[in-house]
C-alpha cells in the first residue's frame, strides 16, 4: 500500500511541475509577443527575444517530461521563429508529437501544415485526417476547413 501512495504522490508532483513549467513558458511567450508588438509595453526586440528564448527553454523542460502542450509551444516557436531560428520542418515535427498525444491545437496546426505543405509534403488526406481529429475536439476552424476541403 505504501508503494502505491509513493507512486501516486510522485505522479502528482510530476504533473504539477509540468503544469507550472508550461504556465511560466506561456507567460514568457505572451510577454515576448507584447514586447515584439508594443502591446501595453514599449516595443523592444531585445526584450522580446529574451522572453522567447526563456519560453523555449521552459517548453523544452515540459516536452522532456512528455507534456503535449509544451511540444505544441516549441512547435509554435519554430513556426514563428520566436526564440529559435524559424523552421517549418521543426515546427511540424513538434506539432506532430503534440498532435499524436491528443493536443487539439497541435492537430489543427499540423493539418494546416499539411494543407499548405509547410515543413511537410502537401497532403490533403493527412490534412483532412488531422482536421477531423481537431474538429472532434471542438476546434471550429478545423470544422470549417473540413467543409472547405
Amino acid at each position: 500500500m505504501r508503494s502505491y501512495i509513493v507512486l501516486f504522490l510522485s505522479t502528482l508532483l510530476s504533473l504539477c511541475f509540468s503544469a507550472c513549467t508550461n504556465y511560466r513558458a506561456e507567460k514568457q511567450y505572451k510577454e515576448g509577443v507584447n514586447y515584439k508588438n508594443g502591446n501595453g509595453v514599449e516595443q523592444s526586440t531585445t526584450k522580446a527575444e529574451e522572453c522567447f528564448r526563456k519560453a523555449v527553454s521552459l517548453f523544452r523542460k515540459g516536452a522532456e517530461n512528455g507534456d503535449k502542450r509544451a511540444c505544441f509551444g516549441i512547435g509554435k516557436c519554430y513556426y514563428t521563429g520566436n526564440g529559435v531560428e524559424q523552421s517549418y520542418t521543426e515546427a511540424a515535427k513538434w506539432y506532430r508529437k503534440a498532435a499524436e498525444a491528443g493536443d487539439r491545437d497541435a492537430q489543427n496546426s499540423l493539418a494546416i501544415r499539411y494543407e499548405k505543405g509547410e515543413g511537410v509534403s502537401k497532403d490533403l488526406n493527412q490534412a483532412k485526417y488531422w482536421y477531423q481529429k481537431a474538429a472532434d475536439q471542438g476546434v471550429e476552424n478545423a470544422k470549417k476547413a473540413l467543409e472547405r476541403l
